[in-house]
């Protein structure tokens, strides 16, 4: 049973928030072929006008790590996974056989609609996706799972200037030299899962590197999903806000309450 999300009102002037991505994963369509990337695309290409073909995502079968191999199902093999890229580069479509990604990305000016601005845009790609699946016949849209995942990039500031500080921004990270008697790490890598009644969530932090700036920055990420729970459409919007409040309350439980303060400009709630 999925609860009806009840948060207060919580915002941050500067989050460190880069990307956010809400999908939805349904059996492969092996009704679906090459043309009909560019149907669908004629539906929104004003707004989309670029086009990109990438390797598809694949979902490894049981045992299997990790495949980078097209996986056939009968006679069918898998179509690459397509990005349709906004006029204004703040908005990513996705799509493959069996998935469907809108992608927000961010950009030297603007900023982040919140949830309660970009879900209403994902809804109507769902909506426009599941008519057009319906009415060239290519199959039924049966639904496997419901995916957001929120992507922090924290750069090293006033709080953090070396992996031995990071705890001072991420709860997890706490590292006391002192008490362990070692030297401070050179790289970080941790990961924990939370299981809530209606989304499993994934909590995800690794030191990286800026490609362009060459700048160190420890990479947050939160990712909600259905998992082996049964999902509908009568169900989107009431699972997509309960998961992203999800993700709000483990945000705020693993970062701490200084940087959400001094870093990012924490307001209300």
């Amino acid at each position: 049973m999925i609860k009806k999300a009840v948060t207060k009102k919580l915002n941050f002037l500067t989050p460190p928030l880069i990307e956010v991505s809400l999908g939805i994963v349904f059996d492969p369509l092996t009704e679906f072929h090459a043309a009909h990337f560019g149907r669908f695309w004629s539906k929104f290409a004003d707004d989309y006008p670029e086009t990109t073909d990438r390797t598809a995502i694949v979902t490894p079968p049981p045992g299997v790590q990790n495949s980078l191999t097209p996986i056939p199902i009968g006679d069918w093999f898998r179509l690459p996974r397509v990005w349709f890229v906004h006029r204004n580069k703040s908005l990513l479509l996705q799509l493959q056989a069996d998935r469907l990604y809108l992608n927000w990305l961010k950009q030297p000016e603007g900023h982040f609609p919140r949830f309660s601005g970009l879900f209403p845009q994902f809804k109507s790609h769902v909506d426009e996706w599941t008519k057009f699946v319906e009415s060239y016949g290519l199959g039924t849209l049966n639904l496997r799972q419901f995916e957001i995942v929120y992507t922090n990039h924290i750069y090293k500031g006033a709080l953090w200037s070396g992996f031995a500080e990071a705890g001072n921004v991420l709860l997890p990270l706490a590292f006391d030299a002192k008490h362990v008697n070692l030297p401070a790490p050179t790289w970080i890598a941790w990961q924990n899962s939370y299981s809530f009644d209606d989304c499993d969530v994934t909590a995800d932090i690794k030191s990286a590197m800026r490609s362009d700036t060459r700048q160190d920055l420890l990479q947050f990420e939160l990712k909600g999903t259905s998992g082996e729970r049964t999902v509908s459409f009568s169900s989107i919007e009431d699972w997509f806000a309960a998961a992203n409040a999800h993700l709000e309350r483990v945000f705020l439980a693993l970062t701490s309450r200084q940087a959400q303060n001094e870093e990012w400009g924490r307001v209300g709630a």
